[in-house]
């Protein structure tokens, strides 16, 4: 698809002049790809608008030199202190990636849409500590995952995204700017995307390549043939994989499949640690209601060695049931279905309060503090990790009130010498203490699991004005 756009190519002082006054511009018509012949002076830009008649006197972005682009953010912020940060209304491009506009794919991911959701319920799950009820979680702590994150970018970009790049980007941003805690990095789901996304580019540090492979394979049969050939897929993958455990994971009443997952992940945890032994106990688990994307009584105790089960085991229940999927959970699924594959604000103006590029080059300025951003959520900041994927980043202490109380209790406990360890003396009043102590940590998980996902429920679902690239509309 080409969007018509209108542009102009100016100097550094031409620069000045257009930003705030581009109706006041003699522009030339064209495509995204038109401009990545366009030679740019050093510290100039194309400004442009996208649509056949312009509208407004700002522009709708900003395409740069590659290795002009934190220079750029910096003058902008010198000079134009009134309009920083630019991202937050208007996008500003690397030459070399805009053009990528013409390119992309319409928004969707196909037949992989109902594994993308349960991995997405999976983690869910797995940030809140397993602490919350899945029908009682608002849509946006969906989205705020990671793993929506990496299938939004998969939705827009399809074959163009770089899956490690959004994954580096996401986990900075969390390191460096947000204040709250989260159970896994994206750099631990990296096997998972990879396999979700169907896309070659991983590297030699996150997982085997063949072993991803057959994943991938597993996970292309299921979604083709259905919950109707659920035991013949058990059979094959028990033999590809030497697990009998799966074929008895797939046979016998729902009890003895449950004790069949139990000696599944028995095996699994005698072995190394690696994304394979998570994705197999995920795959078995599966089969135990298959298309149930959650079962969290079957998998919590084993998450400790294999803290990525819950997530497969969503992906492999989306593959077998799509539409169970999207209906358990009194319709969870269908709330992030909606967000996942819903128009992207690329011809318009961007949703988001900042872009990742121009937050980092703010957080990574010598001696720079964490920067006050106005945001639309008093409790989140919504960044743009990769061009049309936002994802919101806590502002506030996850549940700052209720968790202050029993952590300041057992602050005070432990100054009088009752560490968690077991005291030397083990008087009733030390047991009782340590009790004390232990529910005081349960609870304080808990408000800390709440706070994560209402940090997110004020996170704007993302509502372009424009139509985005699936029938995308021209200003005329």
């Amino acid at each position: 698809m080409h969007l018509p756009l209108m542009f102009r190519t100016v100097d550094r002082e031409g620069f000045a002049t257009a930003l705030g006054n581009l109706a006041g511009e003699a522009l030339t018509s064209g495509v995204p790809s038109d401009l990545e012949e366009v030679v740019i002076p050093r510290g100039g830009a194309i400004l442009g608008q996208f649509g056949l008649r312009p509208s407004g006197l700002l522009p709708e972005f900003v395409v740069v030199r590659d290795d002009d682009l934190q220079d750029t953010y910096a003058w902008v912020s010198a000079y134009f202190n009134g309009l920083t940060p630019i991202t937050q209304w208007c996008r500003v491009w690397r030459q070399s990636e805009f053009g990528r506009l013409d390119m992309a794919a319409e928004v969707g991911l196909g037949r992989r849409l109902g594994a993308w959701i349960g991995a997405i319920v999976g983690e869910c799950l797995v940030q809140a500590n397993y602490r919350l009820s899945l029908k009682e979680m608002p849509g946006s702590a969906a989205l705020a995952t990671s793993t929506f994150v990496a299938a939004r970018g998969a939705a827009i970009w399809g074959d163009l995204l770089d899956i490690e790049d959004l994954s580096r980007r996401y986990d900075d941003l969390q390191q460096r700017y947000s204040v709250s805690r989260r159970t896994l990095t994206s750099r631990s789901l990296m096997p998972l995307w990879v396999v979700l996304a169907d896309t070659p580019i991983v590297s030699r540090s996150t997982a085997n390549p063949r072993l991803l492979d057959d994943l991938t394979e597993l996970l292309d049969q299921i979604s083709e043939r259905g919950l109707e050939a659920l035991k013949p897929i058990a059979r094959q993958a028990a033999g590809d994989f030497n697990l009998p455990e799966l074929w008895e994971c797939a046979q016998g009443s729902q009890s003895q499949r449950v004790e069949a997952v139990d000696r599944l992940a028995q095996r699994l945890g005698d072995g190394p640690a690696s994304p394979m032994r998570d994705a197999l106990l995920g795959f078995g688990a599966s089969l135990v209601d298959p298309g149930v994307a959650a079962l969290p009584d079957l998998l919590r105790r084993h998450t400790d060695r294999m803290p990525m089960a819950p997530l497969w085991l969503g992906a492999f229940a989306g593959a077998w049931s799509p539409s169970k999927v999207l209906n358990d959970n009194q319709g969870l699924g269908r709330l992030i279905l909606k967000s996942l594959e819903g128009r992207t604000d690329l011809n318009d103006r961007p949703t988001a309060d900042i872009a990742y590029d121009e937050l980092a080059r703010w957080l990574g300025a010598p001696g720079s503090k964490r920067p006050a951003i106005r945001a639309m959520s008093s409790r989140n900041l919504n960044v743009e990790i990769i061009a049309g994927v936002v994802a919101p980043v806590s502002l506030v202490a996850d549940s700052q009130d209720t968790v202050a109380a029993p952590r300041a209790v057992a602050t005070v406990a432990r100054q009088y010498g009752y560490a968690r360890q077991a005291p030397r003396d083990d008087s009733p009043s030390d047991r009782v203490m340590r009790e004390v102590l232990r529910r005081l940590d349960d609870l304080e998980a808990a408000m800390t699991g709440q706070g994560s996902m209402l940090s997110a429920m004020e996170a704007p679902q993302p509502q372009p004005k424009g139509g985005g690239r699936r029938g995308a509309k021209s200003k005329s």
